[in-house]
């Protein structure tokens, strides 16, 4: 029996192939158990939330869901990402750019809530990435403003140890969460 792979290598140029796996992984990745608990846990909480600011950084296929369900339950949502051809999966306001530099993306105390998903380990990566990030957060962030903070354990060190405490402060409205069948966390904070 022809193995799949090698014959789709000969055949098939690199940017097909990703482009397949990529479409794969974007109908795969809704169900899994951290994106499950972000659409039944998570977003019916934020949509119930008062503030109405929210700032959604990293755009994918998969993440228009979050977007849309958070305009539907009336909050007005931004994205961000430093991908310029995510922009096709970002919110109406849109900015192409450096999640490790918010505050040069966004006036000071912008947001009721930042998530923060999936990008730690994704191309923010090394301490000093993770520190600048945390600066840009708190800065557009306001005073009380929640940040959902989302990564995968086996892909970035903690970043908790970079945040400020007189920052940012463990929020009691949610409960952390790991899964069993990923490695993927979540924790929420409060902008002090």
């Amino acid at each position: 029996m022809i193995s799949v792979v090698p014959v789709l290598k000969q055949l098939a140029p690199a940017t097909l192939r990703h482009a397949i796996y990529d479409r794969l992984l974007d109908r795969e990745i809704p169900s899994y158990p951290d994106r499950v608990h972000m659409r039944d846990v998570i977003l019916p909480i934020l949509a119930a939330h008062p503030g109405t600011n929210i700032l959604n950084v990293g755009c994918r296929r998969y993440s228009v869901d979050i977007n849309s369900r958070l305009k539907a339950a009336g909050k007005s949502v931004s994205t961000i990402d430093i991908d310029p051809d995510a922009a096709r999966w970002g919110a109406e306001t849109h900015v192409v750019g450096d999640a490790t530099c918010l505050d040069a993306h966004f006036p000071p105390s912008t947001f009721d809530v930042v998530i923060f998903n999936g990008v730690f380990g994704f191309g923010i990566d090394s301490g000093d990435e993770i520190d600048r990030a945390f600066v840009g957060l708190a800065h557009v962030l306001k005073p009380g403003g929640i940040l959902i903070l989302g990564w995968n354990v086996d892909r970035v060190a903690d970043p908790i140890p970079f945040m400020r405490s007189d920052v940012f402060r463990p929020h009691a409205g949610f409960a952390s969460a790991t899964f069993d069948d990923s490695t993927h966390t979540y924790r929420a904070f409060e902008r002090s």
